[in-house]
């Protein structure tokens, strides 16, 4: 496992005020679907190394549909009794019979929902699928869950939702958990947005149906080592271009600003959601840092100064841009508000140190 990557997973254990929660996980099965994705592979990550540190013989259940990728992003836990890659796609039913025979267990304590499709590539070339994906995907997890449930309980499931919930929020800066606003359902961000909304509808429906004890996660754009750049955000294009050693070119006046999160700040947060959060009680994971498009593409330029690459803008405004949200900062108080909650999460990386380690993951 790269270097950085490793760091990462330490800090996240050790520097974010957690000490007092990685017992709750002892003896416990982790599921986590959407596995080989870059935060949901961290969250893994967190736990098999938890198993090496204090011994808490925590059994991790990796859901992902390519096998060779799932081999590749946990090479560094090849032969670890603790994980289990289960290769499934999760637009079928979760046979438990099945899973049970590949896992060895013979039901799951807690359930980390990721599976799904982001990237504003994907809403004009598969919206299709982004929704089945949304919708079917969740509720065959949602029915794996109350399968099954024990009598006194099901597991814990952690919904890792969007800020894309909000729409065009009451208000664009410091939005809370409450600042709900308009979405115009014939737009294209509106395919992603939507079936946000309604996967958070569909874990209400389940609480109140099947007593599954549902949490929610909401966060803006996140990146880190093993993030995706080839799902269109303006995010992944230039590092994606930076990494290449092309200019960054910014399809818009570079005006809009967007709110960026690193991968160890997201899952810390998500652990506290998971282990702390009220069910049914969203908690928006939000960094506070907030940049304009054209300075997150000179922050890029400045981390790959070697390689010599300009800023271009470009102007025009891509389709799958059209009816993206005006959020310009979410409102992290309720996650960070420790004297009422109990949570006192805190972000701890910057934009520069984000997108430097980044580049480190890759030159390792």
């Amino acid at each position: 496992m790269k270097k950085v990557v490793i760091e990462d997973v330490h800090s996240i254990i050790h520097n974010y005020g957690l000490d007092d929660k990685w017992e709750a996980f002892r003896g416990k099965t982790v599921l986590v679907t959407g596995g080989t994705s870059g935060f949901l592979a961290y969250f893994a990550y967190v736990l098999l190394e938890l198993n090496r540190e204090r011994g808490l013989n925590c059994a991790v259940i990796c859901v992902a549909r390519n096998l060779e990728k799932a081999r590749a992003m946990y090479a560094g836990y090849a032969g670890d009794s603790h994980l289990k890659i289960y290769i499934h796609d999760i637009l079928e039913p979760i046979d438990a019979e099945d899973l049970r025979a590949v896992a060895g267990v013979e039901a799951v304590d807690y359930i980390v929902h990721g599976a799904g499709i982001a990237g504003p590539k994907f809403y004009t070339g598969m919206p299709v699928k982004v929704l089945d994906t949304a919708y079917f995907g969740l509720r065959n997890m949602f029915e794996y869950a109350k399968e099954t449930a024990s009598a006194a309980a099901g597991p814990v499931i952690l919904l890792t939702s969007s800020a894309a919930v909000y729409g065009d929020p009451l208000k664009e800066d410091g939005v809370g958990e409450s600042d709900y606003g308009y979405m115009d359902p014939l737009t294209v961000r509106s395919i992603y947005g939507e079936s946000k909304r309604i996967c958070e509808t569909m874990g209400l429906a389940y609480n109140i149906e099947c007593a599954l004890p549902v949490k929610i996660a909401r966060f803006p754009n996140s990146f880190g080592p093993g993030a995706r750049l080839d799902k269109g955000s303006a995010l992944a294009d230039f590092l994606s271009a930076a990494l290449r050693g092309e200019d960054i070119v910014i399809q818009s006046d570079g005006t809009a600003k967007r709110e960026f999160l690193y991968f160890t700040d997201l899952v810390a947060g998500l652990f506290y959601v998971l282990l702390s959060g009220d069910v049914l009680k969203p908690y928006n994971i939000g960094s506070g840092l907030v940049y304009t498009m054209k300075e997150f593409a000179r922050t890029a330029q400045e981390v790959f100064k070697e390689k010599h690459i300009a800023v271009k803008i470009q102007g025009s405004e891509r389709l799958e841009d059209q009816g993206a949200p005006k959020i310009k900062r979410l409102s992290a108080a309720r996650l960070s508000a420790a004297r009422l909650s109990a949570l006192g999460w805190r972000p701890q990386i910057s934009l520069r140190e984000a997108v430097a380690r980044f580049k480190m993951s890759v030159e390792d």
